[in-house]
């Protein structure tokens, strides 16, 4: 991977339009002005690998999240922000781990990034979080769901975006 030069181009926006039920979180806001965000083309899945196993539900369960309002601590349908998001998924799973964001980042088994696989936890850095962490669920294919801030809904983005590789930080996978 290319180290990341501050240079950001710019495609243009694409918006997520799908029917969702949400979930609460607790991290900030995450500010994503004029990052490039990009989505699947209207009524299509963002894309899952597989159809079996723990990662594949966790990543079906998150993208089931698509289009939950963002609501700063929140971890139910009724609203998520990023870690509420990760933690509400994963306990729909029948898997317990740490509510917020730095925790679940300092206490996960971390994985390379050239090893992620759908429902694997990708971690970023954030000027406006508490904790200086961003958390989503990778989906597959470049994809992962998150929560990211006030006004916007839960929705996918391309992890090899240049907003996002520039603030990459690693992964974990949970057991």
């Amino acid at each position: 991977m290319a180290p990341y030069n501050g240079a950001v181009k710019r495609p243009p926006r694409l918006i997520l339009s799908f029917p969702a039920l949400l979930l609460l979180g607790a991290c900030a806001q995450w500010p994503e002005a004029g990052a490039v965000v990009a989505a699947p083309p209207q009524g299509a899945a963002l894309p899952v690998r597989g159809q079996s196993g723990v990662g594949d539900t966790i990543a079906k369960l998150a993208e089931q999240q698509l289009g939950v309002p963002y609501v700063y601590g929140g971890h139910t349908p009724q609203g998520f922000d990023c870690s509420g998001l990760v933690y509400y998924v994963y306990a729909q799973a029948g898997i317990t781990i740490p509510r917020t964001a730095e925790a679940q980042f300092a206490h996960l088994p971390r994985i390379e990034r050239s090893d992620l696989e759908p429902g694997d936890l990708v971690f970023f850095r954030s000027e406006s979080s508490p904790s200086g962490l961003h958390v989503g669920i990778y989906v597959g294919s470049h994809w992962f769901v998150h929560a990211s801030e006030s006004g916007k809904p839960v929705a996918g983005a391309r992890l090899d975006g240049d907003y996002w590789t520039g603030r990459y930080l690693g992964a974990t996978r949970p057991q």
